[in-house]
């Protein structure tokens, strides 16, 4: 497998070819924020034979380095992977959107703008960095939006909300509660 990586608009666009492809079944995108601790991103499905090219864009990668690799899975379940790439995508953030804002009851919309697939930690902390919430979601859809329920109101004023991903994604936005 010949992989590559760039960085496009805080998007990753991985491209990939084998050549003499046997039995292939499965090729599974996996990311890292370290180099060591990999998680699967995606599948795509093999063509099974042949010279082949495949392509994924990771909308969701984090702030920092990015290290990809392709597990490559056969039709016996034998597996390999590729070489390790790395991309660095600079002061990029994915949009975090919550509404209403301000807040005026005890819960509030969170919207994961195109958000990986994950379990997040949500914490909002006041202006003294102090963590008043937090709780953890399990967000399903890219563009689904998240009920987060307070379970009581706050304090009028200016909070973060911050959602961290196990994966090492930190989305964050300002709030504000009337």
């Amino acid at each position: 497998i010949m992989l590559s990586a760039k960085e496009t608009n805080g998007q990753v666009q991985l491209q990939w070819q084998t050549i003499g492809e046997v039995n292939a079944a499965l090729f599974v995108i996996q990311r890292s924020i370290d180099g060591v601790n990999f998680r699967d991103v995606n599948a795509k499905t093999a063509v099974g034979s042949g010279n082949n090219s495949y392509n994924y864009v990771d909308a969701s990668a984090a702030s920092g380095t990015n290290y990809y690799r392709i597990e490559s899975i056969d039709k016996t379940g034998s597996f390999s992977y590729s070489r390790i790439v790395s991309v660095s995508i600079t002061n990029y953030e994915l949009p975090i959107t919550v509404y209403p804002n301000p807040v005026t009851s005890k819960s509030f919309n969170l919207k994961l703008g195109d958000a990986t697939t994950a379990k997040y930690t949500i914490r909002l902390t006041n202006p003294l960095g102090q963590t008043v919430y937090s709780t953890t979601l399990n967000h399903t859809v890219g563009n689904a939006v998240e009920i987060v329920s307070l379970g009581k109101k706050l304090s009028a004023g200016s909070y973060m909300v911050t959602a961290t991903a196990v994966d090492g994604i930190v989305l964050k936005t300002q709030v504000f509660v009337k």
